[in-house]
């Protein structure tokens, strides 16, 4: 008599854990339709033939991903929200706010907000990448008291890593959405050249 293996089923990712979390923030069907994975504590594939949901319900159970869970919990990050605010003049600028002020970072992620936050600072206004080469060392003498200017270092190579590949799909995925949820667009270009 063949033996019954229990798939991986898509209606679990809309369960909660045992702290009212959806675990679709970590739960993701594994390579075969029997497996899945956990992608907060970095798993290969995990069975599920046998013992189906229970098989999940137990992995909640290990310490190492309880422990994972409290520290995804306790590890605040920041979003960057883009709105826009007209000047005294006819045109609009685009001013980046922290959409909850009152999250607390971990200290790595207070030194990469300021590069962030640079790195927009430095497209908005036009600096080229090698202005921000000596900006550590600047902001580590206005402000010698400060910790996260004592770590704040951005130098060229990595403000165009930062720019290109860190926020730049961010805003790039914004634009795709503008552009979707709107009925007509027109496309243009400038055909002249700048020699």
């Amino acid at each position: 008599m063949p033996v019954q293996k229990t798939k991986f089923n898509q209606s679990w990712l809309s369960k909660c854990d045992s702290n009212g979390n959806l675990v679709k923030t970590w739960l993701k069907q594994g390579s075969t339709e029997t497996t899945f994975i956990c992608t907060l504590c970095h798993t290969g594939n995990l069975d599920c033939a046998n013992k189906g949901w229970k098989a999940i319900e137990q992995h909640m159970q290990n310490e190492k991903h309880k422990r994972n869970l409290n520290s995804l919990k306790n590890n605040s990050k920041f979003s960057v929200l883009i709105s826009s605010s007209s000047s005294t003049s006819s045109t609009t600028t685009d001013i980046v706010q922290l959409t909850n002020h009152n999250k607390s970072l971990t200290f790595d992620d207070q030194v990469s907000k300021a590069e962030i936050l640079w790195a927009l600072k430095s497209v908005q206004h036009g600096f080229s990448y090698k202005s921000s080469d000596e900006t550590g060392e600047l902001f580590r003498l206005m402000f010698p008291d400060s910790k996260v200017a004592e770590k704040f270092s951005i130098q060229h190579s990595k403000m165009s890593y930062v720019i290109s590949h860190g926020l730049g799909p961010y805003f790039r995925d914004r634009l795709v959405e503008d552009v979707k949820s709107c009925q007509r667009f027109v496309l243009c270009f400038d055909e002249q050249t700048n020699n």
